[in-house]
């Protein structure tokens, strides 16, 4: 492999290999993806902070497409590096490639705990680029209510069909009020499973009158008339 000399100032040895390894897998995979996002933290970083790098075989991404998904998702973006590599692959030929290493944080300035976020972040944005999810605000729940984003496909499903029914607020404004009150959306979400779940055991019964508490709890503690009415 050929690794640019910007990449072998910052990266060692072995994390050349790792990252050697993702290219590889990127190259034999099937699932319409040339590129890979792997969230990460450098020691010392702050708490609020997080890095993502980016493998993407070919083309390199712009900034202009992957910004506005980092920012759906409730990230900052601080700086972007941009490391060129080239690999042999399988039959010979010279696969170019290029790794972009982001320095973000959390919009909301809270920490990012790296062991909740990496996973779900890391899924919706591979999700988003397949076009199996939309980019929007909603997103930023993946992080703010700890919500995967097939679950935040709910709360948009259910925000559109508030507009059709001729509700008063913008499904923007539905979205903003969800992520001022991340408790709320995962409490809705939850409470949509207890409603439909069919592989759900025990006393449903039970379970959304105790959801249903919750919920009711937490609305009392929403400071907004508006939000609350949503």
């Amino acid at each position: 492999p050929r690794f640019s000399p910007g990449y072998r100032g910052q990266f060692s040895a072995h994390e050349g290999a790792r990252d050697l390894a993702v290219l590889e897998e990127i190259a034999i995979a099937t699932d319409g993806l040339n590129l890979h996002a792997s969230v990460w933290r450098r020691e010392g970083d702050a708490a609020s902070a997080l890095r993502l790098k980016l493998y993407v075989l070919g083309d390199v991404l712009p900034l202009s497409a992957s910004l506005p998904v980092f920012e759906n998702l409730g990230l900052k973006v601080i700086s972007e590096d941009s490391f060129p590599v080239s690999f042999n692959r399988d039959g010979g030929w010279r696969q170019e490639a290029v790794i972009l290493d982001f320095a973000m944080e959390r919009a909301d300035g809270l920490p990012a705990k790296l062991d909740d976020l990496r996973a779900p972040l890391e899924d919706a944005f591979h999700a988003v680029l397949r076009g199996d999810a939309e980019s929007d605000g909603f997103n930023q729940l993946v992080i703010g209510a700890s919500l995967h984003w097939r679950d935040v496909t709910i709360l948009r499903a259910a925000g559109r069909f508030l507009r059709q029914a001729a509700i008063p607020f913008s499904l923007a404004y539905m979205q903003q009020a969800l992520v001022r009150n991340p408790d709320v959306a995962a409490l809705l979400v939850e409470l949509f499973y207890a409603h439909n779940d069919p592989r759900f055991v025990g006393d449903r019964e039970a379970q959304l009158a105790e959801i249903e508490k919750r919920l009711a709890s937490a609305l009392k503690d929403v400071p907004s008339l508006d939000d609350d009415r949503i």
